[in-house]
C-alpha cells in the first residue's frame, strides 16, 4: 500500500526565512502587515479567507491566545489559538483599534503577498506557493511535534476526522525516524 499524497508544505528552514524579520517586502506598516498575514496562517492554520476578514473584535483574548474566527467555511464559527509571539505581535498591529478589519485586505492580494513572499525569502518550490500551503505546514507541524488529530480537527475547523487524517501521512523522512526510535527501544528491550 502506498503512503497517501501528501499536500506541499514548508520544511522548517522555508518556515525560518519566510517568517524572517529581515524579509522585506514593502514600505514599513505593509511589510510588518504582510508578515503578520503569513504568520498567522503558519502559526494558527487560518485560511486566507479567514485572514482576509478577521476584524479587531475577534481578538477575543490574545492574552490566552484566542482569537475568533466568524463564519468559517461551511458558515462555522471557530476559535483558534496563537503561539506567545504571533499573539504579542498581532496586539501591537490592531493596539490603536476598537472595531473594523484588521488587514483590510482581498483573499486573492494575500495570495499574491503569500507567493512573493515565498520568492524573496528563497523557499523551494516558491512558485507553487500558496497561502493554503501555510495551513498544511501548521498541520504538518501541530502533527509532527507531537500534537493529536482531534485537537487538530477542531483548530482546523474540519467537520470530519477523515480530512485531518491526511497529515499523519506526513514526509517519508520523519516516519522513518519515528520508525526507527520505536525499533530501538523495542530491541532494546529484548536484549
Amino acid at each position: 500500500e502506498q503512503l497517501m499524497s501528501l499536500p506541499v508544505y514548508l520544511k522548517k528552514d522555508d518556515q525560518e526565512k519566510i517568517l524572517s524579520p529581515l524579509l522585506v517586502l514593502g514600505p514599513g506598516a505593509k511589510n510588518d502587515r504582510n508578515r503578520l498575514m503569513v504568520r498567522l496562517m503558519l502559526r494558527t492554520g487560518m485560511r486566507v479567507g479567514e485572514i482576509s476578514r478577521l476584524r479587531v473584535e475577534d481578538l477575543v483574548d490574545l492574552d490566552k491566545q484566542v482569537i475568533y474566527v466568524r463564519k468559517s467555511k461551511g458558515g462555522n464559527d471557530r476559535i483558534v489559538l496563537a503561539d506567545p509571539e504571533t499573539a504579542k505581535i498581532l496586539r501591537q498591529f490592531s493596539v490603536d483599534r476598537t472595531s473594523g478589519p484588521i488587514f483590510g485586505i482581498k483573499p486573492h492580494a494575500i495570495q499574491h503577498i503569500v507567493k512573493k513572499m515565498a520568492r524573496i525569502a528563497g523557499v523551494r518550490n516558491a512558485d507553487l506557493m500558496t497561502p493554503h500551503k501555510l495551513r498544511h505546514s501548521f498541520a504538518i507541524n501541530w502533527v509532527q511535534y507531537g500534537g493529536d488529530i482531534e485537537s487538530l480537527r477542531r483548530l482546523l475547523g474540519h467537520k470530519s476526522l477523515a480530512t485531518t487524517q491526511i497529515y499523519l501521512n506526513f514526509d517519508f523522512d520523519t516516519l522513518l525516524g519515528v520508525f526507527n526510535r520505536l525499533m530501538q527501544t523495542q530491541d532494546r528491550r529484548m536484549i
